[in-house]
């Protein structure tokens, strides 16, 4: 019977493609757990060195009597003081460290109603 021959051969070369096809399929997961993260590092930006520190010298930051200096943090290149002076609303300087001159100060006040 040759309709029973060529089922066989369809049978037979569809196994062999699906065979073909999961060797594929675990050769490349297999390549990209090896391979890292390849193209994704040479394409990384570096950031640029940071400058040295240089010296600037005294800075005053005025606190009135009574107040007192609640926290302090550097955030890159600036250097935040959270000041409470005694019955006024918190303030928070704002120093730049390569100069060591007060940029500014924010005062944090409750919202109006």
């Amino acid at each position: 019977m040759p309709a029973d021959r060529a089922l066989k051969i369809a049978v037979v070369g569809m196994g062999i493609l699906i065979v073909l096809g999961l060797v594929v399929v675990f050769a490349t997961i297999a390549k990209r757990m090896t391979a890292g993260k390849g193209p994704e590092v040479a394409t990384a930006v570096e950031a640029p060195a940071p400058k040295p520190a240089m010296a600037f010298g005294d800075t005053l930051v005025s606190i009135p009597r009574g107040g007192r200096m609640v926290d302090f943090r550097s955030d890159g290149n600036r250097l935040l003081i959270h000041v409470r002076p005694p019955g006024l609303e918190d303030v928070i300087h704002v120093i730049d460290l390569a100069t060591g001159k007060l940029l500014g100060t924010v005062t944090v006040a409750p919202r109006p109603q």
